[in-house]
């Protein structure tokens, strides 16, 4: 199974979290000034979403303190998923110690089936789950850690499997994102010029055939082709039949 791997050959690497919370705090400082300037210019009556409707200064307070609060626990329920952490990987099994300190570790011999995909790997075997999420490892922490995962699991795991690239299967996922924004931007900003009546008719019919189209376009760009679709859930892979058939041997090996 590991013939290639030296017995004190390990790798060691970490996730990187920190690009994706700077991003994840640009898009809540920007959806925080957006929805109080909508808020402040409604009640200006520059923008007349509610004319009934007027702030307070402890409105406006609690929603400057409510989305830091929320920015950070967004922030700690990242961390708290099962694909972050730090690995150690050798020619014996692989080792995963969470953010929160809790450490599992799978010896290659248990593990039973794996998933194995650009964006993410899972082992599992024996009651014992590890999850990596490549998209949060750095470039050169993930091409060396790739590389002798491979090395390890290619005897007993077919890793071969053809997905999108990352390219353009992240830009097909922000052109659906763009495209609900702007339904919803249409539906807050575009549609309170019109009359209440019609513009309540007009917002529940913009809002179900809006609801269709993406439902579509999601169906059209990412499950039916079997790139993508294998790309959001990658099959598993179960261990070889053939090394099955001889675990006395991969313990020597091992």
């Amino acid at each position: 199974m590991i013939d290639d791997v030296q017995p004190n050959e390990a790798i060691t690497f970490r996730s990187q979290p920190k690009v994706f919370f700077r991003i994840l705090g640009i898009a809540f400082g920007l959806g925080g000034i957006m929805v109080i300037g909508i808020f402040y210019l409604n009640d200006l009556r520059i923008l007349h979403i509610n004319d009934t409707f007027q702030m307070t200064w402890k409105q406006y307070a609690g929603i400057g303190i409510g989305l830091p609060i929320f920015y950070v626990f967004s922030c700690f329920l990242i961390l708290s998923q099962p694909g972050l952490g730090a690995y150690r990987v050798d020619g014996q099994g692989i080792e995963q110690t969470g953010f929160l300190k809790e450490r599992k570790y799978l010896r290659w011999q248990d593990a039973e089936r794996v998933k194995w995909n650009k964006d993410m790997a899972i082992f599992e075997g024996k009651g014992v789950s590890i999850t990596i999420l490549w998209t949060l490892i750095s470039t050169k922490d993930e091409t060396p850690a790739r590389q002798f995962l491979e090395k390890v699991l290619s005897p007993c795991f077919n890793l071969s499997i053809k997905t999108m690239s990352r390219r353009v299967f992240h830009r097909r996922l922000i052109g659906l994102y763009v495209s609900g924004a702007a339904v919803l931007f249409g539906m807050f900003i575009g549609f309170p010029f019109l009359d209440g009546r019609l513009r309540f008719q007009v917002e529940i019919a913009w809002f179900v055939l809006s609801i269709g189209a993406c439902l579509v376009m999601t169906y059209l760009s990412f499950f039916k082709d079997k790139r993508v679709s294998e790309q959001l859930d990658p099959p598993w892979r179960l261990r070889r039949k053939d090394d099955e058939a001889r675990p006395s041997q991969l313990k020597q090996q091992i």
